[in-house]
């Protein structure tokens, strides 16, 4: 058994089979719990539980252990607790090793094996007959240098910072949500639109900052609406999961959900989305797609959809793709209208074909 009273102590037991989750200034409140195992990219959503909890983790489909990271946001506070299970280091059997006389043994003369360089020795001329060639002109070929994973996403992020508004106001009633405080969640975000929300999670229960850069990411910054986070797949066959927490703001609330697909040229995908609203504030609008193309040898082998309407106060969501040579994408949408505060499905896939495709089309090394 291991027990976590946090924020710091943490009991470990060997033979730990189950966890018990414990603080002694939240027990008897709720809580959502997020698992990430240490040995998977994905993460599980444990639910809303009361605490004290014991949680099993064999009893998964499939089963796991315990060892990883936990996310656990009590109801009512600002910011999640994070604590880790690190898998032990097994302690090696210690071996009995017998001590040998000391010999003096002569030390061998290095003698090295010297490479002739080709380059430097003179071959014994063969006499010819020469041959008198016709002047041609040979042309000159062009290098074109190639273009790091982590230099593209730049690319994108940039033309995405700077093109994507005109998609984005194109859309009748669009809202420009308040990034305040700007670093990696939305507090309010202007007219109780969230209360606390919008963290962004790729492949771990830890937020990503808004304006990070990663090695296969990317998750735009405070002020470019809509905010667009991109994952790139490699030519090896990847899991990569794109989520979001947090709770949206107050009213008798409403959640949905919708699918589609769009296309343009080349460019193709299928997108997934979850609308949560009220009346009174503005909605939020994730939209999860994935970006394919014939030409980049596109394959998706599963999609792991955990969208839910579980419960509209507290927003947990993801949407985890297996695959190679994609992308999968996540944009917040937001609309303040209280007669009509959704998207309709043709909204967001015009929106996509607009947005997306001018991207990829302006953006020459995003091809995968």
């Amino acid at each position: 058994m291991v027990k976590f009273v946090w924020p710091l102590k943490i009991i470990f037991n060997k033979m730990s089979k189950s966890i018990i989750i414990s603080s002694i200034n939240y027990d008897g409140e709720q809580a959502n719990v997020l698992f990430k195992p240490d040995n998977v990219n994905t993460t599980i959503n444990l639910g809303d539980v009361i605490l004290p909890y014991t949680f099993t983790p064999s009893t998964l489909t499939p089963p796991r252990d315990v060892y990883g990271s936990y996310t656990i946001l009590v109801e009512g506070s600002d910011c999640p607790n994070f604590l880790n299970v690190q898998r032990p280091t097994p302690t090696p059997t210690p071996t009995l090793t017998t001590t040998p006389t000391n010999t003096q043994t002569p030390t061998p003369t290095i003698t090295p094996t010297i490479t002739p360089d080709p380059c430097l020795i003179t071959p014994t001329p063969t006499p010819t007959n020469t041959l008198t060639p016709t002047s041609t002109n040979t042309p000159t070929p062009t290098i074109t240098p190639s273009v790091t994973p982590i230099a593209c996403l730049n690319q994108m992020y940039n033309w995405w910072r700077t093109n994507s508004y005109y998609s984005y106001t194109a859309i009748t009633f669009e809202y420009l949500y308040n990034f305040i405080p700007a670093t990696n969640y939305i507090q309010d975000g202007g007219f109780d639109m969230f209360d606390n929300g919008n963290r962004i999670l790729i492949d771990s229960p830890i937020p990503i900052t808004y304006g990070t850069i990663g090695s296969y990411y990317f998750v735009t910054k405070q002020n470019v609406w809509p905010q667009l986070t991109m994952a790139r797949f490699g030519s090896i066959v990847d899991t990569i999961g794109i989520g979001a927490f947090g709770s949206p703001g107050g009213g008798d609330r409403t959640e949905e959900l919708d699918n589609g697909t769009y296309t343009c040229g080349d460019i193709n995908g299928n997108w997934y989305s979850y609308t949560n609203y009220s009346p009174d504030t503005p909605s939020i609008v994730y939209v999860w797609f994935t970006v394919t193309s014939t030409l980049w040898g596109s394959d998706i082998t599963g999609v792991d959809d955990n969208r839910n309407t579980d419960n509209p106060q507290l927003m947990s969501n993801s949407v985890i793709v297996t695959g190679h040579s994609i992308y999968l994408g996540l944009v917040l949408l937001s609309r303040y209208n209280g007669l009509s505060p959704t998207f309709s499905n043709q909204e967001i896939t015009t929106f996509l074909e607009s947005s997306i495709c001018q991207l990829f089309n302006n953006v020459p090394c995003a091809s995968l």
